[in-house]
């Protein structure tokens, strides 16, 4: 058995999970202002979202009328430079219509479970707007298979043209803001994977549940301050996992809460066992942010992932696959044995 996992504490402000990035399309002046936009300070205690493009730096910002406004010119509540808006006031810039073009969030989405699968079951992406909402297409064989909203609030994934229309409609949605709230009628839904998340956001919430265990990560009060996959933690635990800057083939995986912030690290100590440090206990910083705290994920199918410690795929081969085979234990297997304890199934959090 090698080294288990470790949560280690660290005491720090914790801000509110936001997009790191958001798509435009459609916008005016779509040579320039179509593509990702990245965050890039705050306006108003909401983020700003900037692209350079042709010379200008496009802004995507919320006013002080609750509005998000794509401009050109300075971040400030003139009007001048403003190229499109928000329909109504809102906490972020995506799921909801604009007055030209769209954002969203998700550059791709993927559709799963229906009949056909053959020809709906894959990823869709962003290319244009409807109804002032993102356009999701896949090409098939030179036909365009979307998914859009229609003017009553449902989402159609739809073989035919952008309309009001149900002729050539494969399935539906409830209403909703974005493809992936609503419950679709036919079909598993839309997903959007924590490989795809960290892929084009750099950083995203997510739920851990233990599939052997059949118990989620979280923060077991009772035992303070150790991280158990237990049903009566405080919630099904809210992790941030990111990606590491100068290793992006790793992430870190932080369960964040308004007092404290708790990562999870591979250790070599006292058996190899998992332990659980509080605030100020551990002051070592280079480790928290070190090789030992950073993890590579591979998928398996679906939500469902393994986690490895870049540390020990540095210094042991042998071993492998984080296990957590019991709720306040986690090991490593040896030559990629696998177990179902060694399986997290993943939930992505907006």
């Amino acid at each position: 058995m090698v080294a288990g996992s470790l949560f280690c504490g660290l005491s720090l402000e914790v801000n509110a999970f936001v997009s790191q990035k958001i798509n435009v399309m459609d916008a005016p002046y779509e040579y320039m202002t179509d593509g990702a936009y990245e965050q890039n300070g705050t306006y108003n205690s909401h983020p700003i979202y900037t692209r350079e493009s042709h010379g200008y730096t496009l802004s995507v910002y919320r006013r002080n009328n609750g509005r998000w406004y794509l401009d050109f010119n300075d971040v400030s509540e003139d009007w001048s430079g403003t190229l499109s808006w928000s329909m109504s006031p809102t906490d972020a810039p995506t799921g909801l219509a604009w007055r030209n073009g769209s954002v969203s969030q998700r550059k791709t989405i993927s559709m799963g479970g229906m009949s056909y699968s053959d020809m709906t079951e894959n990823q869709y992406t962003f290319t244009g707007t409807y109804n002032g909402f993102p356009v999701y297409t896949r090409d098939l064989d030179g036909n365009a298979l979307s998914v859009y909203r229609k003017l009553n609030g449902a989402w159609f994934l739809d073989s035919n043209e952008l309309d009001e229309t149900f002729s050539g409609w494969m399935d539906f949605s409830s209403a909703a803001s974005t493809p992936w709230d609503g419950e679709w009628r036919y079909t598993t839904g839309v997903s959007w994977s924590l490989m795809d998340c960290i892929e084009e956001q750099g950083r995203c919430n997510a739920s851990f549940l233990n599939k052997g265990l059949d118990r989620y990560a979280g923060l077991n009060t009772d035992q303070w301050p150790a991280i158990f996959f237990d049903k009566s933690a405080v919630s099904a635990g809210t992790f941030r996992v990111e990606r590491v800057s100068n290793a992006p083939d790793y992430v870190t995986i932080t369960l964040e809460l308004s007092w404290e912030s708790f990562r999870m690290c591979a250790i070599n100590s006292g058996g190899y066992r998992k332990s659980s440090l509080n605030r100020g206990a551990y002051p070592d910083l280079i480790m928290y942010e070190g090789n030992q705290c950073q993890w590579k994920i591979e998928e398996v199918a679906g939500d469902t992932i393994r986690l490895k410690s870049r540390w020990l795929i540095e210094t042991n081969s042998d071993a492998s696959f984080l296990n957590c085979y019991r709720t306040y234990d986690c090991i490593f297997t040896y030559y990629n044995e696998t177990t179902t304890t060694t399986e997290f199934e993943v939930k992505l959090i907006d």
